[in-house]
């Protein structure tokens, strides 16, 4: 039997006219629409360690909303470092943590530095969950929605000198964030290949051909790119390019994006080209997410670079992941409409379309 597939859901548009809109059905309506995350494929929650939030399940302490459905990660929680510059914090939180078997690892606590003043520093960043080592201890079953609730009930007391309800507020789940596939109606027709032929299971094809649904085909376009000014040009006209950062699954090489294919592997950008990557940057994010694996949360897929090679979820199959090319298609986009602006190309999605909130951070 085949997996659920992925459901998106968004947030309607807020009514812009000020009016109050407390008695206008269609916007009390808007608003309740928006339900949330309500489900992933297990084989995706499996890979990346998470967990679906069910609302009916969840513990729930008072002083909080109700619990909404969503996909986070088991094995971490976002806390803003500078919290723990203050000894008694940390140790606090050992204390309240170690009553439900778990203990909180801060990832490169020495090497991330700062005053507690920059931005980084008050940035939440990831945490790891571990068991509590000791011997003759049960087993434990670690989730960070128990660690955070946990938290949450020792900072409502006002009991505690550092681990209060302020600090814990800045606490929170490490969620997943889904990207919608590129896809769409790109062959159609009465052959085969719309789905027609009978075919409902997986297989080598799945991602061209599938009942009930778009086919997926590969496509080359045969059009000159768009026409663009030279950096001079810009610069007369404007004082510089303007920079879109397209934060996804970064880029794949394409002659109207300025992205050529390396020998041996990878790709490379033209100087001035319509895409440009940060490599420190993308450094910055293998480090923070090298660190918290280091530091026990398995399994965390790491992004090692800006170029979003193919990957497959199946090697026996050689299927390409759901959202392989998405960041190469979004930047063709911006080509097509702002063709004198350049891309900064920012890879923290993976090809299966899942984005850690840590790394996005």
């Amino acid at each position: 039997m085949r997996e659920p597939t992925m459901k998106w859901y968004f947030e309607p548009r807020r009514n812009d006219d000020r009016n109050d809109d407390r008695n206008d059905d269609r916007a009390d309506n808007g608003r309740e629409s928006a339900a949330g995350q309500i489900s992933l494929p297990a084989a995706v929650l499996e890979r990346h360690g998470a967990l679906m939030l069910d609302p009916g399940k969840a513990a729930a302490i008072p002083g909080y909303p109700p619990p909404r459905s969503t996909a986070y990660r088991a094995r971490t929680l976002l806390v803003p470092p500078y919290l723990f510059r203050n000894p008694d914090f940390g140790q606090e939180v050992t204390t309240v943590l170690g009553r439900v078997g778990m203990h909180l690892v801060v990832p490169g606590q020495d090497q991330r530095g700062g005053s507690g003043q920059s931005l980084m520093d008050r940035l939440p960043r990831p945490a790891v969950l571990v068991p509590v080592e000791g011997a003759g201890l049960p087993p434990v079953v670690i989730d960070a929605w128990v660690a955070l609730q946990a938290l949450r009930a020792a900072g409502a007391t006002g009991k505690h000198r550092a681990l209060t309800d302020d600090a814990v507020r800045t606490i929170s789940l490490e969620h997943l964030l889904v990207g919608s596939p590129a896809s769409g109606p790109a062959y159609g027709g009465g052959s085969g290949l719309t789905g027609t032929s009978g075919v409902t299971g997986p297989g080598c094809t799945d991602s061209y051909v599938f009942s009930g649904g778009d086919t997926r085909l590969p496509v080359a376009v045969l059009l000159p790119a768009p026409a663009r000014r030279t950096a001079a040009e810009c610069s007369a006209a404007y004082g510089r390019r303007a920079v879109i950062a397209v934060v996804d699954t970064g880029m794949r090489c394409h002659p109207w994006l300025n992205v050529k294919a390396k020998p041996g592997g990878g790709y490379e950008t033209e100087p001035d080209g319509f895409v440009a990557v940060d490599h420190d940057l993308q450094k910055a994010i293998y480090a923070e997410g090298e660190l918290t694996a280091n530091s026990g949360d398995r399994p965390r897929h790491l992004i090692k670079h800006p170029w979003d090679t193919p990957v497959t979820a199946d090697p026996l199959i050689g299927e390409l992941d759901t959202d392989t090319g998405h960041g190469t298609y979004i930047a063709g986009i911006v080509r097509q409409i702002v063709p004198d602006a350049r891309v900064l190309a920012v890879r923290v999605m993976r090809s299966d379309g899942i984005v850690y909130e840590g790394d996005l951070i």
